[in-house]
């Protein structure tokens, strides 16, 4: 099909075609024309959700599990400053409770990875492989049975 200037329909401008078409067009553009103010309420919503799981207070750690060679050596509330002696096979690596943090400050292995970690934040876990030591920072665990 020809337009009368001999031009294919393709070159001929949208707003031509909705006219030919019977479509009224109203001045908001096509991707806003689909949008009802209830729509804005949802995305508004979304976008409220998203950015209160960022903004979400941290956090924070009560119980630390202290673990010689995968079984539970201790598991201690951090309310009581302490240091603890965890032996292992190449030695004794001291674990200290100071002001409601939890670090490894001694250990007997090699590279002292373990050591140079730090002070631990909620959900980390510090291990010493080569002594078979793990401490690992978190919440009390609470189900149906112990609540």
């Amino acid at each position: 099909m020809k337009t009368h200037f001999g031009q294919s329909p393709k070159c001929v401008s949208a707003e031509a075609n909705a006219g030919a078409a019977g479509v009224k067009r109203s001045g908001r553009s096509q991707a806003v024309q689909w949008i009802y103010p209830g729509d804005w309420l949802i995305v508004l919503a979304g976008l409220a959700l998203v950015a209160g799981l960022f903004l979400r207070a941290p956090a924070v750690a009560d119980r630390v599990t202290i673990r010689q060679s995968g079984q539970p050596f201790l598991e201690a509330g951090l309310r009581i400053d302490r240091l603890i002696a965890v032996p292992g096979p190449l030695g004794t690596t001291q674990v200290e409770i100071h002001g409601g943090r939890v670090r490894i400050k001694a250990d007997p292995s090699p590279r002292q990875l373990c050591v140079k970690q730090g002070w631990l934040q909620a959900g980390e876990a510090a291990v010493c492989l080569p002594n078979r030591v793990s401490v690992e920072l978190g919440r009390a665990a609470y189900d149906s049975l112990n609540y």
